[in-house]
């Protein structure tokens, strides 16, 4: 069949599933050249090489089969066909949905930052520092592992002292001597930004209390007001003793609402730029996987109509598309849609043309 031929007779389909589902079994009968009603890896490779002039590429043609092939008996059935290309469909709309459902949800969210935006530029007074009146630090000290227990007899029931700007908390002394857990929460009000958070791990017995490690971390390393979750490692007192341990900390410091929530509508604004560039090649692969059978607006057509073919996809993927780098999608639906995209003929590319489809 020419190409001309295929496209009028593709462009002839109705909306009807059934008649989607005659049109996949026509497709599967002219690649079937035998006429034994199975396709062999020969026979695929000789329609796909008419198809684009030049010889298909053997390994991708062989990963294609091997994901057509859900029984592995070298033979891919009718049902296997149709089946996977049910499954390849599927999976492309689904994640059009989810995609949408995203796009929305950060919509919502770029909106609710603009609005304490606007609330910042208004209400935001600054202190001679340059920092907000009100400033905040927040450390949540999660927890610590490989700590130096110096005097087992103290007790070694150790608890972090933290220590900025002239405050100072303490964490409840934890059970563990060796790898402790606390989960707490603490707040610092900041008006200078130039000082330290300074952390200290003691090991609280029940008549004193042994140095278990320390750690500085400057404030204007923080200073982009995003939250940063990091394990640090412990040092000793001394300059150059050997020490061991660290500790598991997260830590934020907001000094200008105004600022935070102007940098929050830039990274939300990127977040929806990237789903609407998802949406449009999610959907242009949906439109080449129903084009030549006929979707409309009646949709796609359910597994029932392939006699019930379940295809079952436990993979992680590959890529389909430029920015969709974290679908979780099978290879089979990426490597089906691609082979079904190049049955219908709509657009016949060479190895390198097909490159350009796939993400690196």
């Amino acid at each position: 069949m020419s190409n001309a031929h295929l496209s009028s007779t593709l462009a002839g389909s109705t909306d009807s599933p059934a008649i989607r589902h005659d049109q996949l079994l026509k497709t599967f009968s002219e690649i079937d050249v035998d006429g034994n009603k199975f396709l062999s890896f020969e026979e695929i490779q000789a329609f796909l090489s008419k198809r684009i002039g030049v010889a298909f590429d053997e390994e991708l043609l062989r990963e294609l089969f091997r994901n057509l092939d859900k029984d592995h008996n070298s033979v891919v059935t009718a049902e296997e066909f149709v089946g996977s290309y049910v499954e390849a469909e599927r999976l492309v709309a689904e994640r059009v949905a989810t995609v949408e459902r995203e796009l929305e949800e950060n919509k919502a969210q770029l909106e609710k930052t603009l609005t304490e935006k606007r609330s910042a530029d208004v209400n935001e007074r600054m202190n001679q520092n340059g920092l907000m009146e009100g400033s905040i630090l927040t450390v949540h000290v999660i927890q610590a592992e490989n700590l130096k227990v110096v005097e087992k007899s103290a007790g070694g029931e150790p608890a972090v002292e933290l220590a900025c700007e002239g405050q100072r908390i303490e964490t409840k002394a934890a059970k563990d001597p060796v790898s402790p857990n606390w989960d707490e929460k603490f707040t610092f009000s900041i008006s200078q930004g130039s000082d330290d958070l300074k952390l200290t791990v003691w090991g609280k017995g029940k008549s004193k209390r042994d140095f278990e490690g320390q750690l500085a971390i400057p404030l204007t390393l923080i200073r982009d007001q995003m939250m940063h979750e990091e394990w640090f490692e412990l040092q000793p007192q001394k300059k150059g003793e050997r020490w061991q341990g660290r500790i598991h900390i997260s830590l934020q410091w907001v000094w200008s609402r105004r600022v935070y929530f102007e940098e929050m509508g830039k990274q939300w604004q990127a977040a929806i730029d990237e789903d609407m560039d998802q949406l449009r090649s999610l959907r242009l692969n949906l439109q080449k996987l129903r084009e030549p059978f006929g979707a409309g607006k009646q949709g796609s057509f359910s597994a029932g109509d392939a006699n019930q073919t379940e295809v079952r996809l436990n993979q992680k993927p590959d890529i389909l598309v430029p920015f969709v780098n974290d679908m979780d999608w099978s290879n089979t639906a990426l490597l089906v849609t691609v082979l079904l995209v190049l049955v219908s003929a709509l657009t016949c590319f060479s190895r390198s043309d097909l490159m350009g489809v796939i993400a690196p």
